[in-house]
């Protein structure tokens, strides 16, 4: 494939109740016109429908395929039903809300022929600039992600945008269904993943920014399974688990912080400095250096009040779901 361009299978879940997958497919399709005809003839999307309530676009360029599911069954069985579908060995997952660039396509040749020895490709994830000036929150998004990929690079899989093939994933089966929410999945395979497979690719793709908003209720959702798969996953090295877990402590310092400031507003300045200060060099300082370094003081001064609030909510999401997991038990037990 790397060198002759044998076949590629796109694959995309969708679930939806807000876009019908135009944007990414007309980014697809661009991408795609693109190319040769000869080499067009190698390429298929495949939409797996998740029993979104509203129907997926139907590309009229693209080779599409859609499966549809009757009842919602979560992106990881999306994700494998696509995967096995797909009639080329090399596939490509992208997440519904991804946009790729022109070059997408004509870049992937050289991408595996560079990483032909990883069983998985990961692609990096920016943040999509809207017309208007961006958020303050959804500047740090974009840097973030940057910052992410030099800090986990081949000890994290982000599923919005990566690529390997189906004997590789048949090998080490699959995404476990068990994780209805996205975000799990993601640490659980690294599991079953061999030592260091996974490399970081220089190929960019936009995804729709996420507001706070929706960031939140998203790391709410995914504390579900986050510490789970995270804290015992041998495949996560315990320098990257330390880094979590520091930023899960300062979150806690930072709301005492906040509870004690009426009694002794002195503590609680002092407790707000270690906490800040915890945030900016938990991880030996990269992702604060790299967000001044490309966003500025302006980013770098707000962007732990925003690190504070994400690990905030990720324990106190994985202590309720955790709480209310072990009352269910003690329940059906009975």
């Amino acid at each position: 494939m790397e060198q002759d361009w044998s076949g590629l299978s796109v694959v995309i879940p969708f679930h939806s109740s807000q876009s019908d997958l135009r944007a990414s497919l007309q980014a697809l399709e661009r991408s795609f016109t693109a190319l040769p005809p000869e080499k067009q003839d190698n390429i298929e999307v495949i939409v797996v429908n998740d029993a979104s309530p509203i129907e997926p676009y139907l590309s009229p360029t693209l080779p599409q395929h859609t499966l549809s599911f009757t009842h919602n069954k979560g992106v990881s069985a999306a994700r494998n039903a696509g995967i096995k579908l797909a009639r080329h060995e090399r596939f490509f997952c992208l997440d519904s809300d991804v946009l790729v660039r022109e070059d997408f396509f004509q870049a992937l040749p050289t991408l595996f022929k560079k990483h032909q020895a990883a069983p998985v490709v990961q692609g990096f994830v920016s943040g999509h600039s809207p017309a208007q000036k961006p958020s303050l929150f959804s500047q740090f998004m974009h840097l973030t992600n940057a910052s992410d990929a030099l800090t986990y690079q081949g000890h994290l899989l982000c599923t919005g945008c990566f690529s390997s093939t189906k004997s590789f994933f048949e090998e080490v089966g699959y995404f476990d269904t068990r994780f209805d929410k996205s975000g799990g999945e993601e640490y659980e395979i690294l599991n079953r993943f061999p030592s260091l497979s996974i490399e970081q690719s220089e190929l960019v793709v936009d995804h729709e920014c996420e507001t706070f908003v929706s960031r939140i209720r998203k790391i709410w959702h995914r504390s579900r399974h986050y510490s789970q798969v995270a804290a015992f996953n041998p495949h996560f090295p315990l320098r990257l688990k330390r880094v979590g877990l520091l930023k899960v402590l300062f979150s806690g310092t930072l709301t005492l912080a906040f509870l004690t400031v009426w009694f002794s507003p002195s503590l609680a300045l002092a407790l707000s400095v270690v906490s800040v200060l915890g945030f900016i060099f938990a991880d030996g300082g990269v992702q604060m250096s790299y967000i001044y370094k490309n966003g500025g003081w302006t980013l770098a001064l707000v962007s732990p009040a925003f690190i504070f609030v994400e690990y905030f909510t990720a324990a106190l999401g994985a202590a309720y779901h955790g709480v209310a997991g072990f009352l269910q038990r003690r329940i059906h037990a009975r």
